[in-house]
């Protein structure tokens, strides 16, 4: 498993349908970031948050998150896959998030941890994720009302088209008047 990013446009479109759906807007230069699971036969990015008090209240159990602690250190959390906020995504609107980049030694250190506690759990990570989708989908349980909606999503990233670049458009209707005249 990778650490990856996702399009603003790509999460814009997602959130005209679903406003769970979580946005690139934070207030430091820490983006967006998730891990791609294999959910119902479609790619999904459950993104990944850092260690908050409110984590700190849910058993490690519950369906809706994936704790992340050190591999050889429970003590040393770091966070979790928050799987209630997973999307479906596009290939070409992920990137591949180049951690050897980051500057900040701190948040570099963190992600290098958290990767290599996901590997080890990939498996664990899928089967929760899965669990959760199910759960969601045919609304049991309570967690279907905090969760986004993933066959809404499934629906809007099919009808996804990436926008065009500025000029695009003209060039286009420049080319159909020139076939036409």
């Amino acid at each position: 498993m990778k650490i990856y990013t996702v399009s603003d446009s790509y999460l814009d479109h997602l959130r005209k349908v679903d406003g769970k759906v979580p946005s690139n807007d934070y207030k430091n230069d820490k983006p967006y970031v998730g891990v791609v699971l294999e959910v119902n036969g479609s790619k999904y990015l459950a993104p990944l948050t850092s260690e908050k008090p409110a984590l700190e209240k849910l058993a490690a159990n519950h369906p809706t998150i994936f704790k992340l602690h050190a591999v050889d250190d429970e003590a040393d959390k770091l966070g979790a896959i928050r799987i209630l906020y997973m999307i479906p995504i596009v290939d070409s609107e992920i990137t591949e998030l180049d951690i050897e980049s980051i500057s900040d030694q701190f948040y570099k250190t963190l992600l290098n941890k958290q990767i290599l506690f996901i590997r080890k759990n990939s498996e664990a990570i899928q089967k929760k994720a899965k669990k959760l989708y199910g759960l969601v989908i045919n609304k049991r349980g309570a967690f279907f009302r905090n969760s986004c909606d993933f066959l809404a999503l499934e629906k809007a990233k099919e009808e996804y088209s990436k926008p065009e670049p500025v000029g695009a458009s003209e060039d286009k209707l420049a080319a159909l008047k020139a076939k036409f005249s």
